[in-house]
């Protein structure tokens, strides 16, 4: 980690990186387009309900008078607009360019690793036979995955696909694997990064999600997602998904399980 933060300032990194962790945490889904627009004619009763409150004129102009009239819906719209500002949750996709993948990095690596380290033990305590061939992290960020899965089971994974829509995210996951120096031949053999799903059916023996489902737009995409990496997901392998443990996040986790 130390080797790829290039000039950045390694405190900052890390007092920025806690800043971006704190965020992720309190993190909720994005509200479903129906549930938005309930919303709003709810804001919009309360303003016709209580104009004054809401610093409206008690009675609307006549119509006939189209100046006023203008006037007056377009400050109902903004104390509509500023309602929905401060009661719905503002999601917005998270661009990770270079700076914030490394604060990514410093703020979340750790963590995520001995999440995703535990779960893994626990399946090899579980199933102790189970020497998976192949494996495959959906939303891979800075290699925490691949990282887990190459401590226990470097000797049986053939190919490691890894899948993450930043191309920064991609590109500082593999610098790490070539253990900071462009230059280096990385020690884990076909591994594979890509900002897309593959279309190709092929079969994985560990299908991962780790933390990455709060990225998509509506319920619709999330299932969407774990219906395409359950159909990636070989008959005897595994599929994981793991989220914050907020109570978003067990919504999230909820939502695909049912």
């Amino acid at each position: 980690m130390e080797k790829v933060v290039g000039e950045q300032p390694i405190k900052k990194l890390i007092e920025s990186g806690a800043v971006l962790d704190r965020y992720l945490f309190a993190r909720k889904v994005p509200m479903e387009k129906y549930a938005l627009k309930l919303k709003m004619k709810e804001f919009t009763k309360l303003v016709e309900d209580e104009p004054v409150k809401y610093k409206l004129p008690p009675v609307e102009p006549d119509p006939s008078n189209e100046i006023a009239t203008k006037f007056y819906q377009e400050m109902k719209r903004q104390r509509i607009e500023s309602l929905a500002r401060t009661r719905v949750y503002a999601w917005q996709a998270i661009d990770y360019d270079e700076y914030k993948s490394l604060l990514y990095l410093f703020g979340r690596a750790g963590q995520e690793y001995a999440v995703i380290m535990r779960i893994f033990q626990e399946i090899q305590k579980r199933t102790p036979n189970f020497k998976p061939y192949s494996f495959f992290d959906f939303g891979s960020g800075v290699g925490t995955g691949i990282w887990a899965a190459s401590e226990l089971w470097a000797s049986s994974i053939f190919e490691y696909y890894l899948v993450d829509g930043s191309k920064f995210m991609n590109d500082l996951s593999d610098l790490i694997l070539r253990d900071g120096n462009v230059n280096k031949n990385m020690s884990l053999k076909n591994v594979n990064h890509r900002q897309f799903l593959p279309s190709r059916g092929t079969h994985y023996d560990v299908v991962l999600s780790a933390y990455s489902m709060f990225e998509q737009q509506s319920l619709k995409n999330r299932l969407e997602i774990a219906n395409n990496l359950w159909n990636k997901t070989a008959p005897e392998g595994f599929l994981i998904f793991i989220e914050n443990g907020s109570n978003s996040g067990f919504q999230v986790i909820d939502e695909i399980r049912q």
